[in-house]
């Protein structure tokens, strides 16, 4: 897994980042309800009025002006203007530039502790494998000194050095596993898989790419030094 990946599984996972761009959409949404108050609003108010008939008879009580049955359709426009509305508005356009802060806040933050447990957990495995390979070395050294011990080329102290230098080297890979779990299981954390599966990273680079380019202070040391013309 390289770190452009690792950003991205850490960027979908529940965390303080997601939060905030929750806290954000709700923002905006706050604002487009503020901005739609002062909207204007359509009216239709419809009415039938229809004249009863007379006790007894067929024909109605009485015959109004418009007729037996009277027919009202209203349309209107009506519209709030004040200050609470544009100061309704305001409040929740800066809470939205909050809510933004926050929410780029939150992804640096999540950047940079992704960031930090890659290549701590990078770092770590570089240090268990090279805790690996002294161990090795330093057992292998001892092998020899008690081999040279014991044919009577060498006294019994440089055995006991070299068994406690395997000691001291047994002891630094212990502490670098546990540094690696650890940095392990942190990263882990960030990317949703928890502190049992250990994510699959890329190595360190071995080599150190070196880019001489001569600085500015340089060039211009030289521009004054340059011998005149003629």
């Amino acid at each position: 897994m390289s770190l452009p990946n690792a950003l991205s599984t850490a960027m979908q996972q529940v965390s303080a980042l997601q939060q905030a761009e929750i806290d954000q959409q709700l923002a905006a949404e706050d604002v487009r309800q503020a901005e739609a108050a002062l909207l204007p609003r359509a009216r239709d108010s419809f009415t039938v009025i229809y004249n009863s008939r007379a006790p007894g008879s067929s024909e109605q009580s009485f015959i109004a002006q418009n007729a037996v049955h009277e027919y009202q359709n209203l349309l209107g426009v009506t519209g709030d203007w004040n200050f609470g509305l544009f100061s309704a508005i305001r409040r929740s356009r800066a809470l939205l530039a909050a809510a933004r802060a926050g929410t780029e806040v939150a992804r640096r933050a999540l950047a940079r502790g992704v960031n930090e447990a890659y290549y701590g957990a990078a770092l770590a495995t570089a240090k268990r494998m090279t805790a690996e390979q002294s161990l090795a070395a330093a057992e292998e050294f001892e092998r020899v000194t008690d081999l040279n011990y014991r044919a009577g080329e060498v006294p019994e102290v440089d055995v006991i050095r070299a068994r406690l230098q395997t000691a001291s080297r047994r002891d630094d890979l212990a502490q670098a596993r546990g540094a690696e779990i650890v940095s392990n299981a942190t990263l882990g954390t960030l990317l949703g898989y928890g502190i049992s599966r250990i994510p699959s990273i890329e190595p360190l680079p071995q080599t150190i790419r070196s880019e001489s380019k001569p600085c500015s202070f340089a060039i211009a040391l030289r521009r004054n030094t340059a011998p005149p013309s003629g």
